[in-house]
């Protein structure tokens, strides 16, 4: 579980870099959000495979261990 909350944390502290550097250029915090939303909106397909596939790994590695963890000790 501790992988998801590290990913989640740098996550945020990012999303939370790119809006301070606009804040620091002069841009409205309103106007440094939407720009943020903005740019997840015009993806192509392909590029929202790469960021889905890059936002699920550290939630599937977790998972995925943990059964397998559950299955040995059904075996035993």
């Amino acid at each position: 579980m501790k992988i998801p909350i590290v990913f989640i944390t740098i996550l945020v502290f990012c999303l939370a870099f790119l809006v301070m550097v606009d804040l620091i250029s002069g841009i409205a915090f309103s106007e440094a959000i939407n720009i943020l939303a903005h740019s997840f909106t015009i993806v192509t397909a392909g590029e929202k495979i790469i960021v889905f596939a890059t936002v699920a790994i550290p939630f599937i590695i977790p998972f995925v261990s943990f059964f397998i963890k559950k299955k040995q000790a059904k075996t035993k």
